[in-house]
């Protein structure tokens, strides 16, 4: 009879709905079918939908009250977290969403008003998989130095995209930049994978052996020459930085207002600009190279004393790039001798 009255007295529906279910008679009509009959009708469901959580247990449906008590949610903002049309329409998480609420409130040391802000902002961290997407999520945010509060930001995104994030919020921070500027600078690797570790140890280097712990010079290089970020560390910026280094020794410190430019030029470039011209410049050798025969001769012509002079520092173990001068009258124009 309730089930008729249900269904505006359709026989053929109630028939219908139990045919589909036969163990829906079994469930007691006041405990259980009635409580759930309800929930439809507030959800403005269908009355045929009761099969599809007749087996909803007392905790599942307390779980959505608990969660509306306990981040004193509104019920527009009830609905926004878990919209109870899907919910009921099966739709729910499979699993409960305790675990994921108290991870996040760990995380968030116990705010329960910055869980809130993280749920509403992201609704899907209570269908996500807390272990294979949640937590890998936050691990990388928290490595990167972000606020965990940011996990509503990157837990949708891909890998990547979670990594390019984490790189912007990083330079920001150490750079002091505006959020316009991080992205200037992320677009100028956007092809470059480009991870935060990276990123913290190009500055570090860059900051205290070129610029002189200063973050303003370090900052306002970087900004004016961002492709400094694309080169690498090891293969690049060091042995570059070498070079800075063999200049000063010699008295010929680089332009400092070009330092960045230094750093970026293509390597064909940077040794076009860097080589020698050895034409008329003939260095007077210590005599222990002049006993290797390698000194340069006037009396040869310029191709012969180039490689006479690349020869003669061959002899050393020096560097990738070396620095010899004059003493006498063109010691100021002395190049910089550079091979491979």
């Amino acid at each position: 009879n309730y089930l008729l009255s249900e269904f505006n007295g359709s026989k053929e529906e109630v028939a219908a709905c139990v045919l589909n279910n036969s163990g829906l008679l079994d469930y007691s009509l006041r405990d259980w079918i009635v409580p759930r009959m309800k929930l439809l009708h507030g959800a403005g469901l269908d009355p045929s939908q009761i099969n599809n959580i007749i087996s909803l247990g007392t905790h599942e449906i307390n779980e959505r009250v608990e969660l509306q008590q306990n981040l004193n949610l509104t019920d527009i903002e009830l609905e926004r977290l878990m919209p109870i049309h899907n919910w009921l329409g099966g739709r729910r998480p499979r699993q409960s969403i305790e675990p994921t609420i108290a991870y996040l409130t760990s995380q968030l040391n116990g705010s329960m008003n910055d869980l809130k802000q993280v749920l509403l902002q992201e609704p899907r961290l209570l269908s996500l998989s807390l272990v294979k997407t949640i937590e890998p999520c936050m691990n990388v945010l928290l490595e990167s130095g972000c606020s965990p509060l940011e996990i509503s930001k990157v837990v949708v995104l891909s890998r990547r995209k979670m990594e390019e994030y984490c790189s912007k919020q990083y330079l920001c921070r150490r750079l002091n930049i505006s959020s316009i500027q991080g992205d200037y600078l992320l677009a100028s690797f956007c092809n470059k994978e480009q991870s935060v570790s990276s990123l913290q140890g190009k500055l570090d280097y860059l900051q205290h052996h070129i610029f002189r712990d200063s973050r303003y010079q370090l900052k306002s290089s970087i900004l004016e020459e961002p492709a400094i970020l694309k080169q690498s560390l090891e293969h690049t910026i060091e042995p570059r930085t070498d070079v800075l280094h063999f200049l000063k020794s010699v008295g010929m410190e680089y332009d400092s207002n070009d330092m960045a430019g230094f750093y970026t030029q293509s390597e064909t470039l940077f040794i076009k600009r860097l080589a020698p011209k050895v034409n008329n410049w003939y260095p007077q050798f210590s005599s222990e190279l002049d006993q290797h025969g390698k000194g340069g001769n006037p009396g040869n012509d310029d191709k012969t004393d180039e490689n006479d002079i690349h020869n003669a520092l061959k002899h050393f173990s020096l560097p990738l790039a070396s620095f010899i001068y004059s003493d006498e009258s063109n010691r100021d124009g002395a190049r910089v001798v550079h091979w491979r």
